[in-house]
């Protein structure tokens, strides 16, 4: 983490989370900035926008003591909400983990063009992904994004699967959800330990975190507070480039070649499979929607014309719906 002090490291590794405490907890642009904004929105009653940078609401671990920010501190609600792109074994302990996946190719395309915007080295030089697979692959396969890489993110939340204390939100599945979220907004809802919620807020919430609403408050969630912070404390080894996090539906899209695919199917049979048993990305993230399922009683139709009420399991999100969710656009997706 090159912008950040031995000092921010210490006291951030030594943060005692409170039981109560949430960490959005996930791999950079798999959800994490949409996730922030449900939570804020949840736990401040669809209060909208009236804050100026999600990262002064829900501050970044290990950003902290270099922006002046007290961890301790209560919030502008509750629960206290934190951020992190830690490993999940490397996140303080103590607290609750709400974390994300999703697919490893539209997380490579989507990660390559933030750092490409920010005109970062190792990024910039090349004309899209594949370039940058073909050339600086070690940057997205080895501990070099936080100290981690998308394979060893995924595995330790899939061997926490059980743990109450986490959750794993499948993004394909909040695509499936969109635009009303009524499976996921109650869902995180729960986590987050709040009560009194119904329709109608969940309404609001919804509304709010839309992608027309979200791309017109862009300026909420670009990391403005962290940089500027940084600039006036001097604390930073090197100050955060801000960036925005939400894109418009008519942002023109890149795509992989067949080689840079075949490489991330690569990377997944090697680095993934003997951890899960999941041959693909698709069968992780089923498995991980799966459970979340949801007991519901329906009605079928039987061959005698009668009809018999009985119980079946509801995912969010199978298998055989995986791709056509990844060709489907993001104009209901959840932001990055």
């Amino acid at each position: 983490m090159p912008h950040v002090t031995p000092e921010s490291k210490r006291i951030g590794e030594t943060f005692q989370l409170r039981s109560t405490d949430v960490v959005v907890l996930s791999f950079p642009k798999t959800g994490t900035t949409w996730t922030q904004n449900v939570c804020e929105q949840l736990r401040t009653g669809a209060d909208g926008y009236n804050f100026d940078d999600i990262g002064e609401r829900q501050p970044w671990i290990e950003f902290a003591y270099d922006i002046g920010i007290d961890l301790e501190d209560e919030q502008a609600a509750n629960p206290r909400i934190f951020k992190s792109h830690q490993l999940l074994s490397a996140v303080n302990t103590g607290g609750k983990y709400l974390g994300i996946v999703r697919d490893p190719a539209a997380t490579l395309l989507s990660w390559f063009a933030f750092q490409k915007a920010k005109g970062r080295p190792g990024y910039a030089e090349y004309a899209d992904a594949n370039e940058y697979v073909v050339h600086r692959s070690e940057l997205f396969t080895e501990g070099t994004i936080f100290g981690t890489n998308i394979w060893e993110m995924y595995a330790e939340l899939w061997s926490a699967r059980n743990d109450p204390a986490v959750k794993i939100l499948v993004y394909e599945a909040l695509v499936a959800d969109g635009p009303a979220y009524r499976n996921h907004l109650p869902l995180i809802n729960e986590f987050l330990g709040l009560k009194d919620a119904n329709d109608v807020l969940y309404s609001k919430v919804a509304h709010l975190v839309s992608r027309p609403q979200m791309v017109e408050h862009v300026d909420k969630f670009d990391d403005h507070f962290i940089t500027n912070r940084g600039r006036e404390l001097g604390r930073a080894l090197r100050i955060m480039e801000p960036a925005a996090k939400v894109r418009s539906s008519s942002d023109k899209k890149s795509t992989l070649t067949i080689d840079t695919e075949d490489w991330l199917e690569d990377q997944w049979i090697e680095r993934m499979t003997p951890l899960t048993g999941h041959l693909s990305y698709d069968e992780f993230a089923a498995a991980i929607a799966d459970l979340s399922a949801v007991e519901e009683e329906v009605v079928v139709e039987l061959e005698n014309g009668n009809r018999r009420s009985m119980m079946r399991r509801q995912s969010s999100v199978h298998i055989g719906q995986m791709p056509g969710l990844r060709r489907r656009r993001e104009s209901l997706a959840p932001h990055e």
